[in-house]
C-alpha cells in the first residue's frame, strides 16, 4: 500500500502535503495508487501534477483519472480544453460527469449549448445527472419554448 510520504511519489514532485490531500477522501489508499499508476500517461497527455491532485482527491478520485486517461482524447477533440476537462472531474463521482458529458454532447450541441455551458452544468457533485436531465427531457423542453441559455 502506497502512504503519504511515499518516496516513489516523492521522486514524482509530489509533497507530503499534496499526497494527505490525496489521501484524506474515503478510500484515499486508492487515490494514490492510482497517481502511481496513471502519472506518465496524464504527463504525456499534458496534465500537470497539480491538475492531477486537484482530480484524485475526492472520493472516486482514482475513477477520474481513470476517465480522463482514457477519455480526454475524445473530449478535447470535440473541443473541450485541459483545464475544463480537471473542472468537471474535479468532484466525488467526477468520472461519471465526463461519462455522461460523452453520451449526451451531441444532444446538447443539437440543442445549441456551448462546450462552455456544458462544462457549468456538468461542473458540480452530480453534474452528470444535469446532462441526463436535459438529454431525457430536450423534446418537452424545447416544446415548452425553452432556450439552451434558460437551461443552463
Amino acid at each position: 500500500m502506497i502512504t503519504p510520504g511515499d518516496p516513489h511519489l516523492m521522486a514524482l514532485g509530489f509533497t507530503a502535503e499534496q499526497m494527505v490531500k490525496m489521501v484524506s477522501p474515503r478510500g484515499g489508499s486508492k487515490n494514490l495508487e492510482a497517481i502511481k499508476n496513471n502519472y506518465d500517461a496524464l504527463k504525456e497527455l499534458g496534465f500537470t501534477a497539480e491538475q492531477m491532485v486537484k482530480m484524485v482527491s475526492h472520493i472516486g478520485g482514482s475513477k477520474n483519472l481513470e476517465a480522463i486517461r482514457y477519455g480526454s482524447d475524445v473530449l478535447k477533440y470535440l473541443g473541450f480544453t485541459s483545464e475544463q476537462l480537471v473542472d468537471m472531474v474535479s468532484y466525488d463521482g467526477g468520472s461519471k460527469n465526463l461519462e455522461e458529458l460523452k453520451m449526451s454532447y451531441y444532444v446538447l450541441k443539437d440543442l445549441g449549448f456551448t462546450v462552455e455551458q456544458m462544462v457549468n452544468m456538468v461542473s458540480h457533485n452530480g453534474g452528470s445527472k444535469n446532462l441526463e436531465a436535459i438529454r431525457y427531457s430536450s423534446d418537452a423542453l424545447k416544446y415548452l419554448g425553452f432556450t439552451s441559455e434558460q437551461m443552463v
